[in-house]
C-alpha cells in the first residue's frame, strides 16, 4: 500500500474542517513513550522563541494579530517521560502554540501541586505555570482575568467540568477547546467488559452504551466546547457518526512526531533483544497487558524460540502499588525481566527485534506503537492496540507488525512470525514509518490543528448562535457540576452553616 493510500484511509472518514495541506516551515517536538527521560524535549526559551517569531513573520502561513495567548487547564501537570499525554501536550504547547500558532504566552493551571513536571513546563518551555483552587470562583476569575486568553484549552474532559464555567464567565469570547487525549468513557467501558468476561480485545471492539454515565458526561463535555480535539481517526467516527457529536466541532489532532531517521535504525542482526514491552504503570491498560503477557502469552512465545528474552520498561514501577504487581512478574529463568524506567528509549525500542503490545482494552493512539516504529521495530499487538493506526479493522490494511490476533496463540504466533522471519520483519518496520510519516508528524497536524483554531476564532459568534445543542447543556438545569463547587466553596468558607 502506497503512502497516499495509507493517507486516506487514515484521514478520509474523519472531519477537521480545514484541507490538509503541508507547509514548509515545520517546528516539530520528537515524541517520547511510557518509558522516558530526555529525549530531544524542547528547551527552546521563550524569548529565543520570540526572536523566532519576528525572524519568520514574513513568511509565517498563521494569522499573527497582536498578542494571542493559550491558557491550558489540567487536572495534573503532563508528564513527557512517564505518559503518551504528556508528549502530546508539552508537544502542542510548544511547537504548537508557542512555535506554529504564533502565541505569544501560554499558561498551564492545575490544582496538583507544583513538582518536577511543572518546573519542566517553565524552565525547558517557557509555559507559565499556576496552581488554581477549586471551588474557588473568584479566585479562578482572578486567575482568568489576568491571563486573558484568545483561546482556552481543557486537557479530558473532567478539566473541562471543573473550569469551563469560569472561563464562560470571565473571558466569554476566547475559544474553549476540549482536549480529549483519548476518550474515557470508551476504555473505561472496555476495561469493565474485560473484567467482567464479556469483552477483551477481539473483533468487534466494544463501544459503551447511551446510558453509560462517564459516556454521558464525556459527551456532555463535547457539546460545550467550541472545538474538539480528537487524538484517534477511529474516536473521531464514533463522536460523529453515533454519539452524534456535531462535524464541525470536531478536529483530528494526533501526535505530533518527526520522521523518522531511517540511517540511525538497527539491522536486524544489529538488534540485541528478542521482544520489549514498555507502558507506565499508571495507565491500568498496560498493568493489565504486561501481566496477561506474562502469565498466558510469554510462556507459547518462550516455547517457540529457546533462550528468547523480554524486557520490560515502564515508569513509576518503584512507587505505586500496580508497579509492585509488575515487579513481581520478574522471571530470568523464563527470560521476562522487569527492567523499569528506561533511560534511554532509543537503546531500549531500537535494541529490540519486536515491541510486544498485548493490550486487551484501551482507547486513542498507542504511543508505544509509534515508539517502536519511530525506531524502526515491528509490533505484535491486538485489534485495540491498532485501532487508529492502521487503515481500517478489515483485511488488508497496512500497519507495522500484526495485529489480528485476540488469544494468547494467536499473540504468540504473530510475535514469532516477526521475529523469525527477516523479511517480513522489514517490510513491517517500512509499513511503520510509512503509516506514521503520513498520519502522524507535526508537519501536517499541527497544520491541522491551527488552521481549525484560526476559522473556529473567525466565526465564533456565528458559531455559538447556531450551536442549539451546546447551548442547551449550559442551561442552569444541566449545569450541576458548577453549582455544586459553588456549594462547596459556600460550605468552606462559611464553617458549614
Amino acid at each position: 500500500m502506497g503512502r497516499a493510500e495509507v493517507l486516506t484511509c487514515l484521514l478520509s472518514s474523519t472531519s477537521t474542517g480545514v484541507p490538509h495541506r503541508r507547509h514548509q516551515h515545520v517546528t516539530t517536538t520528537t515524541t517520547t513513550s511510557t518509558t522516558r527521560s530526555a529525549r530531544r524535549s524542547p528547551t527552546t526559551t521563550r524569548a529565543a522563541r520570540r526572536k523566532d517569531t519576528d525572524d519568520d513573520e514574513k513568511t509565517s502561513k498563521f494569522v499573527r494579530c497582536g498578542d494571542r495567548s493559550v491558557l491550558f487547564f489540567g487536572s495534573f501537570w503532563p508528564d513527557p517521560r512517564a505518559t503518551g499525554a504528556g508528549v502530546r501536550t508539552t508537544s502542542l504547547l510548544s511547537s504548537g502554540f508557542l512555535g506554529e500558532f504564533g502565541y505569544n504566552d501560554a499558561t498551564f493551571c492545575s490544582p496538583q501541586r507544583e513538582n518536577e513536571s511543572s518546573r519542566r513546563l517553565r524552565d525547558d518551555l517557557g509555559v507559565r505555570t499556576m496552581r488554581c483552587p477549586i471551588n474557588r470562583r473568584e479566585e479562578l476569575g482572578r486567575m482568568v482575568d489576568e491571563v486573558a486568553p484568545s483561546v482556552a484549552v481543557f486537557d479530558r474532559f473532567p478539566s473541562e467540568e471543573m473550569f469551563s464555567w469560569v472561563v464562560r464567565e470571565r473571558a466569554p469570547d476566547a475559544v474553549r477547546v476540549l482536549d480529549m487525549q483519548d476518550s474515557h468513557a470508551l476504555r473505561l467501558w472496555r476495561q469493565a467488559e474485560c473484567e467482567r468476561g464479556r469483552g477483551g480485545h477481539g473483533l468487534p471492539l466494544p463501544t459503551p452504551p447511551a446510558t453509560f454515565p462517564p459516556l454521558q458526561r464525556e459527551i456532555a463535555a463535547c457539546h460545550r466546547s467550541d472545538l474538539v480535539l480528537v487524538c484517534s481517526p477511529s474516536e473521531l467516527e464514533l463522536l460523529r457518526d453515533a454519539w452524534g457529536v456535531p462535524e464541525s466541532k470536531l478536529c483530528l489532532a494526533p501526535f505530533f512526531y518527526e520522521e523518522p531517521d531511517r540511517s540511525a535504525w538497527k539491522e536486524w542482526d544489529e538488534r540485541e533483544h528478542d521482544f520489549v514491552f514498555v507502558g507506565t504503570a499508571l495507565h491500568a491498560p498496560n498493568v493489565d497487558a504486561v501481566t496477561w503477557l506474562a502469565r498466558e502469552a510469554w510462556p507459547l512465545i518462550r516455547e517457540g524460540l529457546e533462550g528468547a528474552q523480554c524486557r520490560v520498561y515502564g515508569a513509576h514501577f518503584d512507587n505505586s502499588g500496580a508497579g509492585s504487581r509488575v515487579r513481581a512478574l520478574h522471571d530470568p529463568k523464563s527470560g521476562f525481566l522487569v527492567e523499569g524506567f528506561a533511560e534511554d528509549l532509543g537503546a531500549a525500542l531500537g535494541g529490540a527485534r519486536v515491541l510486544l503490545a498485548p493490550l486487551r482494552y484501551g482507547a486513542g493512539i498507542k504511543t508505544k506503537i509509534l515508539d517502536a516504529w519511530t525506531y524502526g521495530t515491528p509490533v505484535s499487538t491486538t485489534p485495540v492496540g491498532a485501532e487508529g493506526l492502521v487503515c481500517g479493522l478489515g483485511e488488508g490494511g497496512a500497519f507495522g507488525g500484526l495485529w489480528r490476533s485476540s488469544d494468547a496463540a494467536g499473540f504468540a504466533r504473530d510475535a514469532l512470525a516477526l521475529a523469525r522471519d527477516r523479511g517480513a520483519w522489514e517490510r513491517a518496520r517500512e509499513d511503520g514509518a510509512a503509516v506514521l510519516v503520513e498520519g502522524f508528524t507535526a508537519e501536517a497536524n499541527l497544520r491541522r490543528v491551527g488552521r481549525a483554531l484560526e476559522e473556529k476564532a473567525a466565526g465564533l459568534g456565528a458559531c455559538r448562535e447556531q450551536d442549539y445543542a451546546g447551548a442547551a447543556y449550559w442551561h442552569s438545569t444541566l449545569r450541576c457540576q458548577e453549582y455544586f463547587s459553588r456549594w462547596v466553596e459556600l460550605k468552606e468558607t462559611t464553617g458549614g452553616q
